[in-house]
């Protein structure tokens, strides 16, 4: 019995992500401006300086309410012919950061890619105009809320979202193993315990 509730444990360590902490963020203790978004969609370019499997992101809105906001992330902007590599959906709360959590997505250094959230009209913004502030890229944007982010706005506050990325630092060699590997080691590791148990037993 005790062998198959430590299998239990190492199958519940292996799937379940032990990976969500705060792995770079940008104006993270700022506030975000007290003014609401016009625009339906906003989004902004994101170019990471190290390799690390993102397993999340959240920002800080202004003022909300009970709307659902989606999260959509991308190789690169979708008028460049961006692919859309996560989504997540969230109740965003005010002035606290919230944000949308979902498979490991390994990202590499120097590589431009696109995240945007939609659903926002009338929503406190995520951005500041605080002393200290950092740019990030251009705010795009769309009245539509289509997913075509299809305005751009650069040179004011609106450069400055309020973001922490969740995350994963890549391992020596740059890969981490997928659910499935890490299961099977764990089969592996059961088999190895009841093999020594049985051996135990007759010794």
């Amino acid at each position: 019995m005790r062998i198959f509730v430590a299998f239990a444990i190492l199958v519940f360590l292996a799937l379940v992500p032990a990976n969500a902490a705060v792995i770079d963020s940008l104006n993270e203790s700022l506030a975000p401006k007290p003014t609401t978004w016009d625009a339906g969609e906003v989004g902004w370019t994101y170019t990471p300086s190290f390799d690390y499997s993102l397993d999340g992101i959240e920002t800080k809105f202004g003022s909300v309410d009970s709307r659902i906001v989606t999260l959509e992330f991308y190789d690169e902007h979708p008028e460049d012919g961006g692919v859309l590599l996560r989504s997540g959906s969230f109740s965003p709360a005010s002035n606290v950061f919230s944000g949308a959590v979902f498979s490991g997505l390994m990202l590499t250094a120097g590589e431009d890619y696109f995240m945007g959230f939609r659903h926002v009209l009338d929503l406190g913004v995520n951005v500041t105009e605080d002393s200290g502030a950092t740019a990030m890229s251009p705010l795009r944007f769309s009245f539509d809320d289509n997913g075509s982010y299809d305005f751009f706005e650069p040179g004011t506050f609106t450069e400055n979202p309020i973001l922490r990325f969740l995350g994963t630092p890549s391992p020596p060699g740059g890969v981490i193993p997928e659910p499935s590997s890490i299961l099977l080691l764990c089969i592996g590791l059961l088999v190895i315990l009841i093999g020594f148990r049985k051996k135990s037993k007759r010794t």
